[in-house]
Order: structure tokens, then sequence, then C-alpha cells
């Protein structure tokens, strides 16, 4: 199972744990993937509630989280991919 499918703004990091457990790194790209969807679908919807979920989403991607060392590396770049969706996004806002 894809626990991407899954993904939710609240959820990011059930699902980020969750792949790890799996060990499907690959996931990471569509989670990427899908978390950038959904930033989009947030700018193009305008709203201040929008606006909320994009700074509860910096927040939840901010967070620090334990991974092993291997993985450190994956995540790291994830995160700077998102956090710089994030920033256009609000820009565009």
């Amino acid at each position: 199972m894809n626990p991407v499918e899954n993904f939710k703004i609240d959820n990011y990091k059930e699902i980020l744990r969750e792949i790890e457990k799996l060990g499907k790194l690959e996931f990471l790209r569509e989670l990427e993937e899908r978390i950038i969807q959904e930033i989009g679908s947030l700018v193009h919807e305008g709203s201040d509630e929008a606006r909320e979920k994009l700074d509860k989403l910096e927040r939840s991607i901010n967070d620090e989280l334990e991974f092993v060392p291997r993985n450190r590396f994956l995540i790291s770049a994830l995160k700077n991919s998102i956090l710089g969706a994030i920033a256009a996004a609000k820009f565009s806002l």
C-alpha cells in the first residue's frame, strides 16, 4: 500500500514515518509531488483558510523528525523543495 495516497496536511509526519518504516524511499518523490499539488490548490483557492493551511504545513515541515542517518539527506531535500514551494505560494497570495 502506498501511504502517499492518504496524504493530508494534518498527517505529513505520519506519512513520512510510514514511508521510512516500509523502507520505500521511492514514495518520497510521490509525496513531494502530492504536497506541491496541494500547495497549488491552496494558492488557487486564495482564501484565508488556505493561508492558514499553508502556515500549518510549513510548521509541520519545519518540525524536527528523527530518521535513520541514511534517510536524512533525502528528507532534507524533500523539506527544502516543499519549503520553496510554500514560499512561492505565500508570495503569490
